[in-house]
């Protein structure tokens, strides 16, 4: 139960400070959006619409702040993958083992890292304009082989 709980609270922490950078600073860089849109000012409407239009295209991640993304992505990383596998090793402990075994920890941070990298994966092809239902099942399809692939190779029958 003590990772069980290391990994909810680190969840609860990283999910926290997402949602104070993700409030505080804006994911986008102010100066390339004065030079894209013309203007020393910018109206919050228009902002909108050139940024649905340039998600829609493609072409917003020129405009990104690779710094502030890189941190909410790391940060990401770690919400997901101690969510994902807090919850995993508390259902393994409750419904599968026996009172005094520990939860397997390898197999839930595994699928914490798989489902991380499943929705990277749809939020880039977003970005770039690229996500369709072809791309989404691929990508889904891609990390059910590598978790077949992975318990071939690192679960062994007992």
């Amino acid at each position: 139960m003590k990772r069980i709980s290391i990994a909810l609270f680190l969840a609860v922490l990283t999910g926290g400070l997402i949602l104070y950078i993700t409030s505080r600073f804006p994911p986008y860089e102010f100066e390339k959006l004065m030079q894209i849109n013309g203007q020393s000012t910018i109206d919050v409407s228009v902002l909108t619409d050139n940024i649905d239009q340039m998600i829609e295209y493609g072409l917003v991640l020129p405009i990104i702040d690779t710094k502030i993304m890189g941190i909410v992505c790391l940060l990401g990383f770690v919400f997901v993958v101690s969510l994902i596998g807090g919850l995993h090793m508390l259902v393994d402990k409750l419904f599968y083992k026996k009172f005094y075994e520990d939860p397997r920890a390898w197999p839930a941070l595994r699928r914490g890292i798989l489902i991380f990298l499943i929705f990277l994966g749809l939020v880039f092809f977003r970005l770039i304009g690229g996500l369709n239902l072809t791309n989404a099942f691929l990508i889904i399809f891609l990390c059910l082989i590598l978790e077949i692939v992975a318990i071939q190779f690192t679960d062994k029958p007992r």
